[in-house]
């Protein structure tokens, strides 16, 4: 008796889907029967992303000797060194009348860590000794004495150098000759600073370079025959170790190689060696993809469609036959971020429900910080 109750309403249930056009999977709670209703395919789509590679900018280190001491020059004024330096002083009647200058000398972590010395070093151009030549660092006195023409090294003391520290030059006023100046034109004025063996450099990155990053490449050669090993960091990390290298060396640094160690602004790059070596041209060329690549595609949704995805999923296949450079791919439907978990070479997909699509034309938009070759891209409805 109960077995028969079942029966009619099976039939009953079973009526009332083919009536209202129900599907069982639907009515069931699966979702999909293993059907497929396509909504577009595009047999290309074309590079997306970052393409076109240029060269931005090299930035020059120049030559220099690992497996020593190093030394560098600390800016003064934003220069590293000043051809010419003029100070003065006037006692007109009493009255001073000084022409001195004040400079910030900053001095990196890098260099502190292991400061050997600090030197103001330059030569005295034509002057008429009429009082002393005044150098003042952290408004202490190192120079105060008439500076005849030579060449001069200031020692700074090591406790009084600061990664902020303020250089002041001027000249004493000529005291009872009045009517006179006293002048003094420094000749190639440096600060120079005195460090341990690994020698540091600082270069910027741009905003839009970290962006567009497609590879950095850095050169330089050695002497024929140089032994030993060479290891060069940038902001700490280990880009390059290589024992008894080549003549010229190139380091490739791809973006996925610096997008957890380069940043916007100042970035460090750091060369030892264990033994002596002669570094010629240290060159950093910054190589960008400048043209920027959004694809986008119309499909249309019929509302008989647009129906089905409120009880289906939609799903956007594509695939990638190059990768141009790495970065995240974004896909947007109608303005709509879908998630999508990676990019590999071959076929790739994503899905979408009723919420990102709409009735009628729908856009379809690949963009993202990398660049991808794409074609074959299928929008269709799993059910």
């Amino acid at each position: 008796m109960s077995f028969a109750v079942l029966l009619v309403v099976a039939f009953v249930i079973i009526g009332v889907m083919m009536v209202f056009g129900t599907p069982l999977a639907d009515w069931a709670g699966t979702g999909t029967t293993g059907n497929y209703q396509s909504l577009a395919y595009f047999s290309s789509i074309g590079s997306v992303g970052f393409s076109e590679q240029n060269v931005e900018r090299s930035v020059d280190f120049g030559s220099f000797v690992l497996g020593r001491p190093q030394t560098e020059n600390l800016k003064i004024g934003g220069a590293t060194s000043l051809p010419n330096l003029k100070v003065s002083s006037a006692a007109w009647f009493g009255v001073t009348q000084p022409d001195s200058k004040s400079f910030n000398i900053a001095v990196g972590q890098h260099i502190l860590n292991d400061l050997r010395s600090v030197k103001v070093s330059f030569d005295t151009g034509e002057t008429n000794l009429l009082a002393n030549l005044v150098i003042k660092w952290n408004g202490k006195n190192v120079f105060e004495k008439v500076a005849n023409l030579n060449h001069y090294d200031v020692s700074i003391e090591k406790s009084n150098v600061r990664s902020s520290n303020v250089l002041e030059v001027s000249a004493d006023n000529p005291g009872f000759q009045f009517w006179a100046s006293n002048t003094y034109n420094l000749k190639n004025f440096k600060v120079i600073a005195e460090y341990g063996d690994e020698k540091f450099f600082s270069f910027g990155i741009y905003p839009n370079e970290m962006e567009a990053w497609h590879q950095g490449t850095l050169r330089f050669y050695t002497t024929s025959d140089q032994t030993g090993e060479i290891m060069i960091k940038l902001n700490g990390y280990e880009i390059y170790r290589e024992q008894n290298p080549t003549h010229l060396v190139s380091v490739k640094l791809n973006y996925s190689d610096i997008a957890h160690i380069a940043k916007v602004g100042d970035n460090i790059l750091a060369m030892k060696a264990n033994r002596v070596f002669q570094i010629d041209n240290l060159n950093f060329d910054i190589v960008l993809s400048t043209t920027r690549a959004e694809r986008a595609r119309e499909f249309n949704v019929t509302e008989e469609d647009y129906n089905l995805l409120g009880r289906a999923r939609g799903e956007i296949s594509f695939n990638v036959n190059r990768v141009l450079r790495e970065g995240r791919l974004d896909i947007e439907l109608n303005g709509n971020r879908l998630s999508l978990d990676g990019v590999e070479l071959g076929e790739n997909k994503v899905e979408f429900t009723h919420n990102e699509a709409s009735k009628g034309m729908n856009t379809l938009k690949f963009s993202g910080t990398g660049g991808w070759d794409i074609s074959e891209v299928k929008v269709g409805i799993n059910y």
